[in-house]
């Protein structure tokens, strides 16, 4: 079988040197499934319990009221002529504030390319895709319980058997943050707070640049090193909120957050459609 070796960074993670390890190791266990498995299909009775909240909705993938996306008119009192570390400092707690957020875009490190459209839910969980070296997944996290489905293309890397993608196609693998000090890191994309936390507090001098409208909203262009480090974009409008995270001097690897406080159910997948992974 094949294993996934490149390790992959991720910026502004903590402990963002470990995620590469924890997917191939996720991508190792997935293989031993499909070892394990067979030709035989697990039967429901063996398939892991899920356990959805008392608000989740039929579909495992997070939903969020479109209502809530946009910041609230009202000015940001005085942000516009605070120092740059204060707007940005705002901008942290605003964020870890935030009943929940959604965070889209793309990231590309040491020639990785690195996907994520996660909808946060702060002290839940989060759901939706992440993608990594070409290859995605679906996850739901509730609490410490995650559910991984990855598709084909991950699959086919974890498993190098066309017959294993068959079998475990559409199947999430349940997982336990706490009990996996590899698959930690992984999970931790699904929090606002580790995912953002340390890019929203870098060590790198921070200065003011332009104004812009961002999405319909003023947004102040915070610069980590006079840019070569990454920008900030600041809402202005309503809480200032972090809009937009721009990772180096690429303005193409960056993430949009937005849908700041939108109502989110989550909801596990069907306990047919899961199976547990050994160690994890």
């Amino acid at each position: 079988m094949t294993r996934v070796k490149r390790r992959i960074h991720v910026p502004g993670l903590r402990s963002g040197s470990r995620t590469g390890l924890a997917v191939a190791s996720a991508a190792a266990a997935l293989a031993l499934v499909a070892c394990s498995s067979g030709s035989g299909t697990q039967s429901a009775g063996t398939a892991a319990a899920a356990s959805p909240s008392a608000s989740a909705s039929a579909s495992p993938a997070a939903s969020a009221s479109p209502s809530a996306g946009s910041p609230s008119p009202s000015p940001s009192a005085g942000l516009e002529s605070a120092s740059a570390d204060e707007v940005l400092a705002a901008a942290r707690a605003a964020l870890l504030r935030a009943p929940s957020v959604h965070a889209k875009g793309n990231l590309v490190t040491a020639g990785t390319p690195y996907t994520i459209d996660m909808r946060m839910v702060r002290g839940a969980g989060a759901a939706g895709t992440m993608g990594v070296q070409g290859k995605g997944l679906d996850l739901v996290r509730i609490g410490d319980t995650a559910y991984v489905r990855p598709d084909a293309a991950f699959l086919r890397s974890a498993t190098n058997s066309a017959s294993s993608v068959r079998l475990l196609s559409g199947t999430y693998f349940k997982v336990t943050a706490r009990k996996s000090a590899l698959f930690a890191p992984f999970v931790a994309l699904t929090d606002a707070e580790q995912a953002f936390g340390p890019t929203l507090a870098p060590t790198g001098r921070v200065t003011k640049g332009t104004i812009i409208r961002l999405n319909k909203v003023r947004a102040l262009d915070l610069l980590v090193d006079g840019g070569k480090s990454g920008h900030v974009f600041v809402a202005l409008s309503g809480p200032p909120y972090p809009m937009r995270i721009v990772y180096g001097s690429t303005p193409s690897q960056h993430v949009d957050l937005d849908h700041f406080g939108a109502k989110v159910k989550l909801a596990a997948p069907p306990a047919s459609k899961v199976r547990t992974v050994p160690g994890f």
